[in-house]
This record gives structure tokens, C-alpha cells and sequence, in this order.
């Protein structure tokens, strides 16, 4: 009687571990998935920081580049009004350079169809072929692909 009794109290016992255990790897389970949902929510705030960063950078840098426009037009009228050893043109060139590096791109192609995407059209000449830029009033800029100002240009009428 005593070792049946010692028996149940060890199945009773065994039950409750089991029950014990499986209550441990459920609640491990809870926690490993509330880890993993913490780390992918973690890699996404981090992957939308990075991108948030960028485009603020872009955006300031964007800003600057506007502001500095009117400073590379004073120095194309300081290369056209000095003379060659004067070292304007090798500020302009200089000063292009840095601004190329940030993403800036020139409008100032003349000899190609006249884009309303990034020219305007200041002037309509006599000339062929029809619709192509003659000549470039005041250049243009795109930076990053968006344009900052048309190239003001003369064309040949159509």
C-alpha cells in the first residue's frame, strides 16, 4: 500500500513537472518571439532613421546649393568680364567641381531640342533646324535629378 501510495505521489509529482515544464517553454517561447518582434521592429526604426538622415542631408544640401547659384552666375560674369590670366575661370572651375561632387548638374547644351522639361524659352530666332537651342541666356541647374532653375535660352522658330 505505502509504495502504490509513493507511486501516485511520484506520477503526481512527474505530472506537475511535465505541466511545470511545458508552462517554462511556453513562457520562453512568449519571450524569444516578443525579443524577435523587438529586433525587427529595432532594424526597421533604424533602416527609416537611415533613409530619414539621407534625405535630410539631401534636402540641406539642396538648400546651400540654391543659395549658392547666384554666386557661380556672378562668377561666370567675372570670367566673361576678366581677363584669362585673371583666375576667375579656375575659381569657377574649382567652385563647379565641389558643387558636381554634391550631385549639381549643368543645363547648358546648346545644339540639342528644346525641352520645356529644363529649358524656357526666352527668345525665338530665325534658324534650323526648327525648335533646337541656339543659345543659352542663363544656365540651368538640376541637382539629383530635380531641377533647381531652367536654362533660359534662345531657339530656333519652328
Amino acid at each position: 500500500m505505502i509504495e502504490k501510495k509513493d507511486n501516485e505521489e511520484n506520477l503526481s509529482k512527474k505530472g506537475d513537472s511535465e505541466n511545470e515544464l511545458e508552462s517554462c517553454r511556453k513562457l520562453a517561447q512568449e519571450y524569444l518571439d516578443g525579443w524577435k518582434r523587438t529586433k525587427a521592429d529595432f532594424i526597421n526604426y533604424k533602416n527609416e532613421q537611415t533613409k530619414f538622415f539621407e534625405e535630410f542631408k539631401k534636402k540641406a544640401n539642396s538648400e546651400v546649393i540654391k543659395d549658392l547659384i547666384p554666386v557661380l552666375d556672378s562668377l561666370d560674369e567675372a570670367v566673361k568680364k576678366s581677363p584669362p590670366e585673371s583666375g576667375f575661370n579656375e575659381i569657377k572651375s574649382q567652385f563647379l567641381l565641389v558643387l558636381k561632387k554634391r550631385g549639381l548638374n549643368l543645363v547648358e547644351e546648346t545644339g540639342i531640342q528644346f525641352d520645356p522639361k529644363i529649358h524656357e524659352a526666352l527668345e525665338i530666332v530665325e534658324g534650323s533646324p526648327p525648335g533646337q537651342v541656339r543659345e543659352i541666356i542663363q544656365r540651368g541647374y538640376i541637382l539629383n535629378g530635380n531641377l533647381l532653375r531652367p536654362a533660359k535660352v534662345k531657339i530656333n522658330k519652328q
